[in-house]
């Protein structure tokens, strides 16, 4: 398996191989004969580890298959040009996505990774390669960590510039390319069906698309896909993603009808929002065709639909012996249906939150939900209220700390983590007195306060209450490092004990850890992880309640990662809960105060 590059400081003439921008080696002796597999170099170029790299000949890109000796290597395929004198370069980084994923050589084989780099990428790029056959990644390498290059990736069709109307083209066509995984990216639309994402093609398979963005530029839809041949799982997961899209379908999924069974399409969506107006829809599932038997199992968990005419609806017919299936979301003001279904049966929903003139269209109403106009549960979304009191800033319609949305769901089958990867349930804080799921896209995280009476040291501490979890962004050097906090639960506290979690230091070269409590209840127990940065950054520590009570109080005190006062916990804001992102003054190893 090899791993490959794209930079916005790379060279299309480099091999892609290396997270360097320049070729490792470059040269200009290079021989070859046309339609046989090897390169010469005159020199002594070639080392066995340049097996898996990428080696442009003259303009072309190879995949080095195989170290014959010092001065030949066996190419993937048979060269494509001859003579002598030819230029050649192992390895750096390319400049543009196309050239890696648009070649019709199959350059990236089985289990590569792909690492994007920050910046903007402005090409529309349809996959050439032999479809894969076992998982192989598409990534944004949005911290850094990989290329150097940290920042948004963004893939647009506007190729021109962003003022100039974008491509009558996807930005990304899968061109029936299966086993794909794409990851931290934002895909800008082009003005055509499906202009982030389309399947082109048809009959792709087993790929998943992960915390992407995906923004219509034009009144065209986001994401489509199809599939012409019947009886077969499409087994697409689309996890922790945002669609914004005018007027059109954002996610639209169409199979085809047949003579003999119903069968399962297997579309999971999770933890997703969208964003629509006018007539757009979130999610559409339809058959195409006339046949008696038809696909279904489009289910989706855990979703905040906003505006536009459907939340959720199947048209031309759909499976009712596997309906469709929406559990624990949200739809909040759509003006024809939140969930339409073209046919009784083709869709189930249960532990939803409907909140819209018109509830549902031939979908019967689950359970436990709650629908109508007026709306029978408040809409407290979070919509920026913490500028008017200069708190932290949250999540754009994640629940406010009253919310009813807290606390609400417990659909088995959802997501054990929110959008934000925060565990669920995670909140609901001191109102809610259960450890349910919140429903939507969102748990409420950071809801700690503050606690002057069970403390370790000094005269404050930290309170959280049921299922919670709070963060920090601490600044680290590259030394060792050791965080620490106390932690106390007490006797109402069920379930795995409280825990401490390092994350996202990645671009300090820091990996994930945990240290989880193994004590008494009413005792107070040292949590401690030590580890060593490769380089200057910034971690997130979280404190992690998982009581299964939603009585269950934990409290935190003495948080250190190196030196801190005593009563570090001694603020609080205007009544909102302890700030949820706070960046103290840390002393780290010998390299002073940071932060």
């Amino acid at each position: 398996m090899a791993t490959w590059y794209a930079r916005k400081t790379g060279s299309d003439s480099n091999g892609g191989s290396s997270s360097s921008a320049s070729a490792d080696r470059t040269g200009t002796d290079g021989v070859t004969t046309i339609a046989t597999p090897t390169f010469t170099s005159l020199t002594a170029s070639f080392a066995a580890g340049d097996v898996g790299k990428g080696i442009n000949v003259n303009a072309i890109l190879y995949r080095i298959a195989a170290f014959v000796d010092s001065t030949t290597v066996t190419l993937d395929r048979n060269a494509a040009a001859s003579g002598t004198g030819l230029t050649w370069n192992i390895g750096g980084a390319l400049l543009t996505i196309g050239k890696m994923l648009g070649l019709s050589a199959q350059i990236m084989q089985n289990g590569d990774t792909f690492w994007i780099g920050g910046g903007v990428y402005r090409e529309t790029v349809t996959i050439a390669a032999t479809t894969f056959t076992a998982e192989t990644f598409v990534y944004g390498d949005v911290d850094g960590a990989q290329t150097g290059d940290a920042g948004l990736v963004c893939w647009s069709a506007y190729t021109t510039n962003d003022k100039t109307t974008p491509a009558a083209a996807s930005a990304l066509d899968l061109g029936g390319r299966d086993f794909l995984t794409i990851q931290d990216i934002t895909f800008i639309g082009g003005n055509i069906s499906g202009g982030c994402v389309n399947d082109g093609s048809g009959d792709t398979t087993n790929c998943t698309f992960r915390r992407c963005v995906f923004i219509s530029g034009a009144v065209a839809g986001s994401f489509r896909w199809i599939m012409f041949t019947a009886n077969v799982a499409i087994n697409l997961t689309v996890d922790s993603c945002t669609f914004l899209t005018p007027a059109a379908p954002s996610l639209y999924i169409t199979v085809p009808s047949v003579t003999g069974a119903d069968w399962d399409v297997n579309v999971q969506v999770k933890n997703c929002m969208f964003i629509t107006s006018g007539n757009g829809t979130g999610i559409t599932f339809e058959n195409s065709g006339a046949l008696a038997n038809k696909g279904g199992g489009l289910d989706a968990y855990n979703c905040t639909f906003i505006g536009g005419a459907t939340a959720f609806r199947t048209i031309t017919g759909a499976s009712t012996s596997i309906p469709c299936t929406l559990y624990n979301s949200i739809c909040y003001g759509q003006n024809t249906a939140c969930v339409s279904a073209q046919a009784s049966g083709q869709i189930t929903e249960d532990y939803n939150v409907l909140l819209s003139s018109t509830a549902r269209t031939n979908v019967t109403a689950g359970a436990n939900s709650q629908a109508g106009n007026p709306f029978p549960y408040a809409p407290l979304f979070e919509l920026c209220q913490a500028v008017m009191s200069g708190g932290q800033l949250r999540q754009f319609a994640s629940p406010m700390l009253t919310s009813p949305f807290l606390g609400f769901g417990n659909q088995a089958g959802g997501p054990t983590v929110d959008m934000l990867n925060l565990p669920r349930p995670s909140g609901p804080g001191p109102t809610w007195a259960n450890a349910l799921n919140s429903i939507g896209c969102f748990e409420r995280g950071n809801t700690a306060i503050k606690e002057t009476t069970t403390v370790h040291t000094g005269s404050n501490a930290l309170k959280m209450v049921g299922p919670a979890t709070h963060s920090f962004t601490v600044p680290v050097n590259a030394a060792a490092t050791t965080i620490q906090v106390f932690v106390q639960w007490d006797s109402d506290y069920t379930g795995t004990k409280p825990s401490m979690k390092v994350n996202n230091g990645t671009e300090a070269g820091v990996s994930d850890a945990t240290a989880t409590a193994t004590g008494l209840a009413n005792a107070w127990e040292k949590l401690s992880l030590t580890f060593t940065p490769t380089a200057a950054g910034f971690v997130t520590v979280n404190f992690i309640s998982s009581s299964t009570a939603g009585n269950g109080d934990t409290y935190w005190d003495s948080f250190a990662g190196g030196s801190f006062g005593a009563d570090q916990f001694n603020f609080y804001r205007r009544g909102e809960p302890f700030p949820s992102i706070v960046s103290f003054p840390v002393r780290i190893g010998a390299g002073g105060f940071v932060g």
